[in-house]
């Protein structure tokens, strides 16, 4: 719900390092991170994103704090998209992540 959103500044403090930290595993992955941890960090995002996004367009009132809290967040998680994929182009095959050679 929104008013849930609307809390102490330490549950928005919680919720950008959860997404920054799931950002940080789809970016510059740990040495080791199964692929599908990134697969699971790019999905959580975009989970979020889109709750993020229902939350701004409902017609229910939210603080100033709160929205401006959810577009920073949408715009951190689309950074983080965006560099992921410039990041999976340049990535030679059979590299971490990247498709193994036949």
């Amino acid at each position: 719900a929104v008013q849930s959103l609307d809390g102490p500044n330490t549950r928005r403090d919680l919720q950008r390092q959860y997404v920054d930290r799931l950002a940080q595993m789809i970016v510059s992955p740990p040495p080791g991170l199964p692929d599908d941890a990134r697969a699971l960090a790019r999905l959580q995002l975009t989970r979020i994103d889109a709750r993020a996004a229902r939350a701004l367009a409902t017609a229910v009132p939210i603080g100033d704090a709160t929205r401006a809290h959810l577009l920073e967040s949408r715009a951190r998680i689309q950074r983080a998209l965006d560099a992921s994929l410039a990041t999976s182009a340049v990535r030679p095959a059979g590299g971490p992540g990247g498709p193994a050679t036949p």
